[in-house]
């Protein structure tokens, strides 16, 4: 993440300092991760050798060569289904960053508008080779109420001001989505709640 950027937003140097802190934590969780994964994998695959191991040291005994036989398969099954899971996130992870560059850093109303649209992105692209901006374009252009406004809020006293954006969004949410928010997000849910009691 480039600093100079942040800067450009007029972000004070204290939050991009904490902004770079969280990033790095990312990519160490990410790391250890992928590490684990590896580790897991490399032992599944010592196991597959001992097992091969096995049923060569048995092969006058029909039974215990059935059994060792099929844990091998459940292994290389696993290892398979590993493999699938990985390269899927990887391809996700990839559309994502497409995604994120096309967004050119406009903020979405809320994160269920933002996960939709991803989803319908996601769709388009798998399609066949398309241009990520201009399928994030034809998703997006001429649909209101999926940005939040780039003209802050007017300020209440004794409220967040950021609240304001989802403030409406929230009102006239149904009884589902209300839950939904109170499961994701507690704290937003209360002063989300609290500043509908006051209107």
């Amino acid at each position: 993440m480039k600093t100079e950027f942040l800067k450009k937003l007029g972000i004070d140097e204290g939050v991009i300092a904490h902004i770079m802190a969280e990033n790095g934590r990312d990519i160490q969780r990410e790391k250890e991760r992928t590490q684990a994964a590896a580790d897991s994998l490399e032992e599944a695959q010592a196991k597959i050798a001992a097992l091969q191991e096995r049923i060569s040291a048995f092969d006058g005994d029909k039974a215990v060569i059935e059994t060792l036989t099929a844990e091998n398969g459940a292994l290389k099954e696993t290892i398979a289904k590993r493999d699938a899971e990985e390269a899927q996130k990887q391809q996700i992870d990839a559309l994502r960053s497409q995604f994120d560059d096309a967004s050119q850093g406009r903020k979405f109303l809320n994160s269920y508008t933002e996960a939709a649209i991803f989803e319908q992105f996601k769709a388009a692209m798998n399609e066949g080779e398309r241009e990520a901006k201009a399928v994030f374009e034809a998703i997006t252009g001429g649909v209101e109420g999926i940005f939040q406004s780039q003209n802050p809020p007017a300020e209440i006293p004794g409220v967040n001001p950021g609240l304001e954006v989802q403030f409406d969004e929230f009102r006239s949410m149904g009884y589902t989505e209300r839950v939904r928010l109170f499961n994701d997000d507690p704290a937003l849910y209360r002063e989300l709640k609290n500043l509908s009691q006051n209107f």
